[in-house]
């Protein structure tokens, strides 16, 4: 994380100048009651400290038991995909490389997060490559048909993917957490391209949202 004022390890808030500790225990003790998880929201203006408040917050957390992870959304949105970027943060819980859950994960989240071409246009390219516009227009919808089902199959697979992805998600936070929720951190939200941050949004609410993981925004609601 990047702040501009030195925090110490033992005692984060030693150099906060606007008394903001008390406002850090109150958020552990809600994190700590509120183990199945939640998405919680630290809104403030841009340039108010919202990064050095959380960074001293994620050391105190840490102090306490608990693991926190962190994702600078800014400085990832020039992917197009954040379901990879937030997945990857979650390979800094392992202990162990070769964890069998963390490969599941993996494995599960590659079927969602695979691009592919629109079924519509994959199935009417396949069948209709090299022939000319008149045949085309003849059997268009046989196509759209066929392709109709396929989005249809796609859609019962995807939702089982992402079923089991939620199961093996939940199983590696419990073999993760020392019985204490993961704190994820998303700062710079507000900072993003719109269309990013509300790809982020999807991904925590659709994806992640888990027992275990207590997901903290910081963000200008109003941005």
């Amino acid at each position: 994380m990047i702040q501009l004022i030195d925090i110490p390890h033992e005692a984060p808030f030693t150099n906060c100048k606007l008394g903001r500790e008390p406002y850090a225990k109150v958020l552990t003790d809600i994190v700590r009651t509120n183990g199945d998880g939640f998405v919680l929201a630290i809104d403030n203006k841009w340039g108010a400290g919202k990064t050095t408040f959380i960074s001293m917050w994620s050391q105190m957390l840490q102090n306490e038991g608990f693991q926190t992870l962190y994702f600078n959304a800014w400085e990832n949105d020039f992917e197009n995909n954040p379901f990879v970027a937030i997945t990857a943060e979650l390979k800094t819980l392992l202990k162990d490389e070769s964890s069998p859950v963390y490969k599941e994960i993996i494995s599960k989240g590659s079927k969602i997060a695979k691009a592919t071409i629109p079924s519509v246009m994959k199935a009417i390219i396949k069948k209709y490559a090299g022939e000319d516009i008149a045949d085309i227009m003849k059997d268009y919808s046989e196509g759209v048909l066929e392709a109709f089902q396929e989005d249809i199959d796609a859609y019962v697979d995807r939702k089982k993917n992402i079923k089991e992805f939620h199961d093996d998600l939940e199983a590696y936070i419990k073999q993760n957490s020392n019985d204490k929720p993961i704190v994820f951190i998303i700062d710079e939200l507000d900072r993003c391209r719109p269309d990013y941050a509300v790809s982020v949004l999807e991904n925590v609410k659709h994806l992640f949202s888990v027992k275990g993981i207590v997901f903290v925004l910081s963000i200008d609601k109003e941005q």
